[in-house]
């Protein structure tokens, strides 16, 4: 379940500053183990409810700068033994096959990476604030994320 909180854009010459707000629910449960769970949760980078904004990979490098920065929101367990902890994030554009096939080109979008750490715990969601620097291009229409897709792997673009 992703939650879009804000966001926000304005271009200033050739520029485009985008802030994307928001919070993932992603329930992760350790409680009453003893191991730390270590995890990476990949989500793409909403534009609007459910639709991403998709950028043509020849145009990649129209990403000229990227900041994220990612918490824990909500979480429970043993006080004494707790551990929650969002270990670093990153953002970048990610190759989508299934955006190919809308486009027929090859197509990224924003996808974020959440590494975590838990242990005896239940890790309820986190919250995120993405911001990112483009070089201004008129961009391809926000399209809708089917609802059984997850971000494709691949090496992302990073300024």
């Amino acid at each position: 379940m992703h939650h879009i909180g804000y966001v926000a854009s304005e271009q200033q010459g050739n520029s485009l500053l985008e802030i994307y707000t928001g919070w993932v629910q992603i329930n992760e449960d350790s409680y009453n183990s003893d191991r730390q769970f270590y995890g990476n949760y990949t989500t793409f980078v909403p534009f609007e409810a459910n639709k991403v904004r998709p950028v043509l990979w020849r145009e990649a490098n129209a990403l000229k700068a990227r900041a994220v920065i990612a918490t824990p929101t909500a979480f429970a367990g043993n006080e004494a033994e707790t551990v929650v902890a969002v270990d670093g994030a990153d953002v970048g554009l990610e190759r989508q096959p299934w955006l190919d096939d809308i486009y027929d080109a090859d197509v990224a979008c924003l996808v974020l990476h959440v590494y975590n750490n838990v242990r005896n715990s239940i890790f309820y969601n986190y919250a995120y604030q993405v911001t990112v620097l483009w070089a201004y291009k008129d961009s391809l229409t926000p399209v809708d994320i089917p609802g059984n897709k997850g971000p494709a792997f691949s090496d992302p673009i990073h300024p």
